[in-house]
């Protein structure tokens, strides 16, 4: 079978999607999906409806199959095989009912059955799959209200966890197929864009002001909370101590995300986030508050690190390259630096792990490791000359002179700045390595030493986190970037993962801070 020529491609997360301007029963793939009333009575075979076309090629075991499992509710799915058709399945969505005599259908309708025939797709293990236009010509729903409703749906679906590699929407006419052309780019635009939150200090307040996409309010101000604020941080600092995590203490990390959002935002900037859509937020911070957590209010539904792509900026460095875009050449050589004094086996634990994994997933990556043994400061600074990105497992020290603690001494993040070639991305799964001392005369956080250094973006855990859910951080993220994802996507990918993980997985997804903008990603 061939398949329609004019079609526009995307890719989300690992999987293509593709909009055609041709017939569903064309297309060589797994599962076809229909377009069904309730009552499951498929469209007589000489009709112009997707129902006609499959009961009409498929032929009339499909039609007497399907009928056999009505009625059933809105949104439901209903599998049968494919008769005739070239596919292996038909996956018959509910989407269209009947009031006073009127075929009726609605987005949030659309929206539920696509993503139930997502979800039955996967659980058949179906690879490839084409869907119509649900209810458009069967009822008045419009051509822009269903793309709407299933391209965003497919999208948010697809950027999770499925086996999903295309997936296709074949459209009979012109204007849908344009409707759905639209509204996939749309998406792709949304997906780029970035809301900037501005936060600093002035005379005793914090102040914001929003910039970027879809910024309403202009500016605001709440009091500096300071003895409240360091109350709770010390608070998160115990709560990531613990060796094991329950739901009291989920319920807990909850409840001082919703008390920090009260501290530090206004009702302005609350409102201005609740009303955004898009996915990527960009914290501008001034010195003075880059010990605030902000990465964990808490809207009573969601913290902000895992609503948003999140990532932070340091004001102060505007002009560095930590704000200039990544370089377009692909990355190259990864290096993984562990355990430098030899006391840490779950470093070296993880950095095989790391090793087995990025060669079991055909990363194409050159990747060196480097352990305590080889760790000395001049191989070192030759091996950071040539890592476009650098990951590292250690001692972090934070002080006078913040670095990592290497066997022979401290490797201060200002050597970075000395280096010719500075790597694109650091990520240091070290105690306290992104934290920050809040005492006036403290230094900068690590993080915004390397930014300070030339790195354009650095993640940092703020407390210590176990090895499985360290380990499954880094592995999650690293496969997030494979992937195509940005960096702030990465991240949020990555914190799913390990709040799924049992006992201190639970929180340990809690400590990490992304430095950079979360809408770069790697040239792959």
């Amino acid at each position: 079978m061939s398949e329609p020529a004019f079609a526009k491609t995307y890719l989300v997360h690992r999987t293509l999607v593709q909009i055609y301007l041709g017939d569903i029963t064309t297309p060589e793939v797994e599962a076809i999906v229909n377009s069904e009333h309730r009552d499951l009575e498929m469209d007589q075979p000489e009709g112009g409806s997707v129902s006609a076309a499959i009961r009409r090629k498929g032929g009339e075991e499909v039609a007497k199959a399907l009928k056999s499992n009505a009625p059933v509710e809105l949104g439901d799915v209903v599998v049968t095989h494919a008769g005739a058709l070239p596919s292996k399945f038909v996956l018959h969505a509910a989407v269209v009912d009947e009031v006073e005599g009127e075929r009726v259908t609605d987005e949030e309708t659309v929206a539920e059955a696509t993503l139930n025939v997502l979800r039955r797709a996967d659980t058949l293990g179906i690879r490839t799959i084409a869907f119509p236009a649900f209810g458009v010509g069967m009822t008045a729903i419009d051509d822009e209200a269903a793309a709407r409703a299933m391209i965003g749906t497919v999208t948010r679906y697809l950027r999770g966890e499925t086996g999903l590699q295309r997936v296709l929407f074949a459209l009979v006419q012109p204007s849908t197929f344009i409707a759905f052309f639209e509204a996939a780019v749309r998406d792709a635009l949304q997906r780029e864009s970035a809301l900037e939150l501005n936060v600093g200090r002035n005379n005793g307040d914090l102040t914001f002001h929003f910039t970027g996409d879809g910024a309403v309010v202009s500016k605001s101000q709440v009091p500096y909370a300071e003895d409240e604020l360091a109350a709770v941080s010390g608070r998160l600092r115990v709560l990531a101590a613990q060796t094991t995590t329950g739901s009291d203490d989920v319920a807990e990390l909850r409840g001082l995300g919703r008390h920090l959002r009260d501290l530090c935002f206004s009702d302005e900037v609350k409102a201005q986030l609740a009303a955004s859509d898009v996915e990527n937020l960009l914290l501008r911070l001034d010195d003075s508050v880059m010990h605030v957590p902000w990465e964990l209010t808490h809207d009573g539904s969601q913290f902000l690190c895992r609503r948003f792509n999140l990532g932070r900026q340091v004001v102060a460095l505007q002009a560095s390259s930590s704000t200039e875009p990544p370089p377009q050449a692909p990355p190259r050589r990864l290096l993984i630096a562990h355990n430098p004094t030899g006391d840490l086996p779950g470093a070296e634990r993880e950095a095989r792990l790391l090793l087995a994994h990025f060669d079991a997933s055909g990363c194409p990556w050159s990747v060196e490791a480097l352990g305590h043994d080889r760790l000395e400061p001049l191989r070192f600074a030759l091996a950071l000359q040539e890592a476009d990105i650098v990951h590292y497992s250690g001692h972090a020290v934070m002080g006078h002179r913040p670095g990592w603690q290497l066997q022979s001494g401290i490797f201060g993040a200002d050597r970075f700045s000395r280096l010719t070639r500075k790597p694109r991305l650091v990520f240091a799964n070290a105690c306290h390595s992104a934290g920050a001392d809040t005492t006036p005369l403290s230094a900068l956080a690590l993080g915004h030493q390397f930014l300070l250094a030339g790195v354009q973006s650095y993640v940092g855990n703020l407390w210590s986190v176990p090895d499985l859910p360290a380990t499954t951080f880094a592995v999650a993220f690293y496969d997030g970037l494979l992937a195509g994802e940005n960096f702030g996507r990465a991240l949020r990918l990555a914190r799913e993962r390990v709040s799924e993980l049992p006992s201190a997985g639970a929180m340990a997804w809690a400590g990490y801070v992304f430095y950079g903008d979360p809408r770069w990603r790697l040239n792959l």
